[in-house]
């Protein structure tokens, strides 16, 4: 597999343009890979959760995709580094997935939009754009994004995302939130708000109201109100 991947980089080198990948052909090739795929980022989460978010709760914008991208891509060496047909690449700064050789998966956070957020220098441009970058060690294949959507609210992850970019424009994409054997995804949160009650749900529970409690009346008999009235009226 090697030399065919030099082979298509030389190929692509003297000139020819990327080829872009349809869904019909890429999710075949992926499917087998869906779960190692959704165990990266959510591996890459946890960590995120776990480890620096108690110690860093307001980070800044760029420094919370940063440190869960390094989590994702050390997850992700580990899991595909001896899966047949598939080639772990990092060079020139990015780290890159290479499926059968027919086009390289890398990992992002998007946007609602479905849009990465890179500073626009003319490599970034032209990767988005699905356009020969040659640049050594990076093949000039297709390029398909493995994004992950975050929840500021609840912090977590809303969605992942399987799509194709080129430019700003998101020629195709599939959601990934559950495994290929139908396993729901569940992500960790910080913390969880008390549940609130609604009236007219009853599926709704407030906390449990405290016991009132109400002071013990003491009864006296007739004799002793008569005393104590017989008092009060010789003072």
């Amino acid at each position: 597999s090697d030399r065919v991947m030099q082979w298509e980089t030389k190929r692509n080198l003297v000139g020819e343009a990327v080829r872009i990948i349809s869904q019909g052909e890429a999710k075949p090739r992926l499917e087998p890979h869906h779960d190692a795929i959704i165990g990266c980022v959510k591996a890459g989460w946890d960590k995120w959760i776990l480890h620096v978010a108690p110690q860093l709760p307001l980070p800044d914008r760029r420094t919370r995709p940063t440190i869960v991208h390094n989590f994702i891509t050390d997850e992700a060496r580990r899991r595909f580094c001896d899966v047949p047909g598939v080639s772990v690449i990092q060079a020139q700064g990015r780290f890159l997935v290479s499926i059968d050789n027919k086009f390289i998966i890398y990992f992002k956070q998007l946007d609602r939009t479905l849009r990465t957020r890179n500073y626009p220098t003319d490599t970034a441009v032209k990767f988005d754009a699905q356009e020969p970058i040659r640049l050594p060690g990076i093949p000039d294949i297709c390029r398909i994004t493995i994004g992950y959507i975050p929840s500021d609210i609840t912090q977590s992850i809303s969605a992942i995302y399987v799509s194709l970019l080129r430019g700003k424009t998101v020629q195709w994409s599939y959601e990934l939130i559950e495994t290929h054997r139908g396993e729901l995804l569940t992500f960790p949160q910080i913390a969880k708000t008390p549940p609130v009650s609604i009236r007219g749900d009853s599926a709704i529970s407030s906390p449990p109201k405290k016991p009132r409690i109400r002071p013990k009346k003491t009864e006296i008999s007739d004799d002793e109100q008569q005393s104590a009235n017989n008092e009060e009226r010789d003072k």
